[in-house]
């Protein structure tokens, strides 16, 4: 614990100050270590400068060890709204022509607009038939008839009535389709020997074709012989009615009739149930069923139910769909656009086909994806392959086929991408006008940019390199100022560029013959730069590769001798390699041993100070208490010297009494 002090109080000394420059001095030591720590963190960063510029430097000669970056193609089309290609080093150098009849697509289909049953409309409420009375061959209700005089229909109160029940013309409106849902409660026959039959029958009237013919209901006729005729049986009919619908019938008839059978009908309802467009995506539909899609070999099922909207059905095909493509891409995707269902294969050409089957129910009807026989309903793009021609092949009406509109197995080495129809006036042969021409040529472009690319960060390597190394325009150091080993990484960088390479049969053997130079291009040529900046002659360097490419690639990529991007990836690889430890390893690199060196020193001196700060604590605390024993001392002494000035007084006030007290007596 620090020992409290009151600085001077008893020697009036300013005793902090002085502790303060005396410990200045003693800090001289570290004061030393911390610059020399300082120095160290600098040349560390300039080393890990280094090491990155180095390291991007290695990166450019990825593409320079490549043979496909100097034998590079380039695939030229005269309308790229129809064709664009790409070429690989592999392919041959010239002309094509292309004609496209038609692209390859994807199937697409849409449902319709969904459609849900509106409110039930009362049609007929309830008639019944005990009181119907006879008037000539007709008994007549509200909305009832009976015709003709020989078929007995009906038991009414022990009199036998003729012919047939049937409605007048009865207004319904289903513009968009609905459905009949007609209600008889019946007496049944005892007798089994004949079988007795109700046949229950509709017909509606559209504006477009009139009155139908009668149709029976679903379910009808009805065997109504072996029953009971103590009770009555209720049935519900329900029939499905198209668009356009705006009046309706329904008739009841009995068969093979005898006196002494006695079947009865007692009362009759019709109900009607117009189809409305359903108001948003995610109002239930009421639908039930499952179905399948097949796109190629994958199939997806998809169950739906009543309480299913539009979006559960179109979620329910996506996550099938999801399931069936596993880790790739799904076979199909559904969306929905102004509430319709529409569904994409993701499989071009004509293998992506979707085929639609209904399982159970017919939910894809209903929907408006199928029609009633099964045939698609509203197909937006067919699912069709891509055929075209090259260089008139095959000849006649005949043409190469493909799934997809990226073709890469026609011309060898070269993607075709297809893009529009060259067929205009749809004759399905080609017209001297409709063919699109194709140049593979040389591009000795992407070799140029190449080695630029290596030019402009070697110049940045070096340009940092020789600040680090040498001085400034000022004449102040660099922060690795004179150091060997930076100096030899420098040198060698330039003689692994410009040493010539000894390859037989070709007069591009060095960095120099293909524009590679440490000076500046000019009018009159070359020009010395000191620096020892490179300069590339971009055309010196072309008119090589257009001479002879193989030899420029060899000039950079040869194994034996080696070019120059492999010696100078090869030295890269040496000086910039790094082993995870965080000491200096054998495998580590000149850069990667100098950063663990340094760090290894820095820690060192980390140590050193931490050692020298304890120290002078000590010593600070031990000129406290030495000073502060100095303060107490003085304050005693000071105490001693008052009390002996304090007897003095005394010793001479009394001294002085009694030489006055002798000279009164002496008078």
């Amino acid at each position: 614990m620090p020992t409290m002090t009151i600085s001077g109080l008893a020697s009036g000394l300013d005793t902090d100050e002085i502790i303060r420059q005396l410990m200045e001095i003693e800090r001289i030591p570290v004061t030393r270590l911390q610059r020399r720590k300082a120095d160290l963190e600098v040349d560390r960063s300039a080393w890990k400068d280094i090491g990155s510029r180095l390291a991007n430097l290695l990166g450019t000669l990825t593409s320079l060890k490549l043979a496909s970056t100097f034998k590079a193609k380039t695939a030229a089309s005269s309308n790229e709204k129809v064709l664009t290609a790409t070429a690989t080093a592999d392919a041959a150098v010239g002309t094509y022509r292309i004609w496209v009849k038609q692209l390859a697509q994807c199937h697409k289909v849409a449902s319709d607009r969904p459609l849900i049953y509106a409110a039930p409309t009362e049609i007929i409420s309830l008639d019944t038939f005990d009181d119907l009375t006879r008037t000539d061959s007709y008994a007549t209700r509200t909305h009832l008839m009976q015709t003709g005089s020989e078929d007995k229909v009906l038991y009414i109160e022990g009199t036998y009535l003729s012919g047939a029940i049937e409605t007048a013309a009865l207004d319904f409106t289903a513009a968009e389709g609905g459905r009949l849902t007609l209600t008889v409660k019946e007496r049944e026959t005892s007798l089994p020997a004949e079988s007795y039959f109700y046949t229950y029958e509709y017909c509606y009237y559209q504006s477009s074709g009139g009155w139908s013919a009668w149709t029976n209901f679903p379910g009808s006729p009805v065997n109504i012989s072996g029953g009971s005729e103590a009770g009555y049986v209720t049935r519900d009919f329900v029939a499905q009615l198209p668009a356009g619908v705006s009046q309706v019938k329904v008739r009841a008839t009995l068969s093979r009739p005898d006196y002494t059978a006695q079947p009865k009908l007692s009362e009759w309802a019709l109900r009607g149930e117009a189809l409305q467009q359903v108001p948003d995506t995610t109002t239930a539909l009421g639908l039930e069923g499952r179905f399948r899609i097949t796109v190629g070999s994958n199939s997806i099922e998809v169950a739906v139910t009543p309480d299913n909207s539009l979006e559960d059905i179109m979620q329910s095909i996506n996550n099938a769909a999801k399931a069936a493509g596993g880790t790739g891409a799904p076979p199909l995707v559904a969306t929905i656009v102004e509430a319709r269902l529409v569904l994409t294969s993701n499989v071009s050409g004509e293998r992506g086909k979707m085929v639609f089957t209904e399982l159970e129910g017919k939910v894809l009807q209903d929907l408006g994806i199928l029609k009633s026989n099964g045939e698609i309903k509203y197909t937006l793009l067919e699912a069709q392959d891509a055929q075209f021609k090259v260089d008139n092949f095959p000849p006649g009406e005949e043409y190469l086929t493909r799934a997809t509109n990226t073709v890469t197995d026609v011309i060898p080495g070269v993607t075709l991408n297809l893009l529009d129809v060259t067929d205009l006036d749809v004759d399905q042969l080609p017209d001297s006008t409709e063919w699109v021409t194709l140049e593979v040529k040389n591009n000795t472009q992407a070799a140029v940019d190449a080695v630029q690319k290596f030019v402009d960060q070697y110049n940045s390597a070096m340009d940092f390199i020789a600040s680090k190394l040498g001085k400034n325009a000022t004449g102040e150091p660099g922060d690795l100022f004179g150091d060997p080993t930076l100096a030899r990484i420098q040198q060698q960088l330039r003689r692994l560029v410009f040493d010539k390479v000894n390859l037989a049969d070709t007069k591009y053997t060095s960095a120099g013959s293909v524009g590679i130079s440490t000076g500046a291009v000019s009018a009159g040529g070359l020009t010395f730069d000191r620096s020892g900046r490179l300069t590339l002659d971009a055309a010196k360097l072309t008119k090589a590769l257009e001479e002879d490419p193989g030899a420029v690639e060899r000039l950079f990529t040869s194994a034996d001798p080696e070019g120059i991007a492999v010696r100078l990836e090869k030295y890269l690889e040496e000086v910039t390699r790094a082993s995870a430890s965080t000491r200096p390893d054998p495998s580590d690199g000149a850069i990667s041993s100098k950063q663990k060196m340094l760090a290894l020193t820095a820690a060192d001196i980390d140590e050193q100070i931490s050692r020298w700060e304890e120290r002078l604590a000590m010593k600070e605390e031990q000129l406290r208490r030495q000073f502060t024993a100095l303060e107490e001392m003085l304050g005693v002494l000071q105490n001693q010297a008052a009390w002996l000035a304090g007897q003095i007084a005394s010793l001479e006030a009394l001294s002085g009494a009694a030489t006055r007290s002798r000279g009164t007596a002496t008078r």
